[in-house]
């Protein structure tokens, strides 16, 4: 009987150890799986501030592209502005040379006239 409490001593003695030694293993497991969690948690995170600031620079570029699409529209106005003004300075000076010549012969003509 003695050896039978014995041998019921020693299989839980064993039992015990390999619980505790299956609990160490757990909680080694766990300690990696939180590290893991956190880490996770952290690259979340980063990507969160990651998003948020890509946002905020294509915020920032939207309104300078419509910055630059305003110089552009305001460059081009006055593009035309000068090349309007430019035509209508060439039609002067075309204009004035026509009247020159038709006031020169005009007055090759009053000359012609006047000395008939």
């Amino acid at each position: 009987m003695i050896a039978a409490l014995v041998v019921a001593c020693v299989f839980l003695y064993q039992r015990n150890e390999t619980n505790k030694a299956t609990l160490r293993t757990a909680q080694v497991e766990l300690k990696q799986a939180q590290n893991d969690l956190k880490i996770q948690t952290q690259t979340i995170l980063a990507l969160q501030r990651d998003a948020t600031v890509q946002a905020h620079l294509m915020q920032r570029a939207d309104a300078g592209i419509a910055a630059a699409r305003e110089l552009a529209r305001k460059d081009t106005q006055a593009l035309t502005q000068r090349d309007l003004g430019r035509e209508a300075n060439v039609d002067a000076h075309a204009l004035e040379a026509a009247l020159n010549t038709q006031f020169s012969r005009l007055l090759r003509n009053i000359e012609a006239i006047s000395t008939k």
